[in-house]
């Protein structure tokens, strides 16, 4: 994911600086596999100016190089207490995952153009389930956004669990999931349409 990032020309000093931090590293991480994912499948990046308050942007626009469709992009990787370098604390009561607190605040960035949100869950996954028992989790989120009249934004949540998982353990469990917020093309009337088991 380095090396696709840094042949583009957009792998920042400052995002090095953070990658290096273990309070940091989780969401410095998962920006450059969501810049990477979106290299690889034919788009050209353009990484948005940093702003403060209103003036937030998302992380990059993504130009579909056949479409030339655009689309703004912001990843949002969820922290859980003593996991990846956070602070230990008391874990939180609401349903897990819990990832309104960050959809909201990615749609409180600026988005010139249809947002995609990319969410990773980081969340234990016991059991190689086809359809994730956390998927009805996150569409119960979305259907509360949804009737708060938030969106549209085209919302993937991803979980890739293998740091949960004990030494010597084959890696499993790596799943996404995409979900429409207010955004009717992407309303499955099936759960099990959204899935998809990434391949290796």
């Amino acid at each position: 994911d380095l090396h696709q990032i840094r042949h583009l020309g957009i792998l920042l000093p400052s995002l090095v600086k953070r990658l290096k931090l273990i309070d940091q590293f989780q969401g410095a991480r998962y920006e450059v596999a969501v810049s990477a994912a979106f290299a690889r499948a034919d788009f050209r990046l353009e990484l948005e100016p940093e702003g403060k308050g209103p003036q937030r942007r998302c992380e990059f626009v993504a130009t579909h190089l056949s479409t030339k469709k655009k689309y703004s992009v912001e990843a949002k990787s969820r922290h859980r207490p003593g996991i990846l370098g956070q602070r230990a604390s008391e874990p939180s009561k609401r349903q897990e995952p819990f990832v309104e607190g960050l959809i909201r605040n990615a749609l409180g960035k600026m988005a010139q153009h249809d947002r995609i949100i990319c969410v990773d869950i980081n969340y234990p996954q016991p059991k190689d389930e086809f359809i994730p028992e956390w998927g009805a989790t996150l569409r119960t989120q979305i259907d509360r956004l949804e009737s708060n009249g938030l969106g549209p934004a085209i919302v993937v949540f991803t979980n890739a669990p293998f740091h949960f998982l004990e030494p010597g353990t084959p890696a499993h469990g790596q799943r996404s999931m995409v979900f429409g917020l207010g955004e009717p093309r992407f309303q499955p009337h099936k759960l099990g349409a959204t899935q998809q088991t990434f391949p290796g």
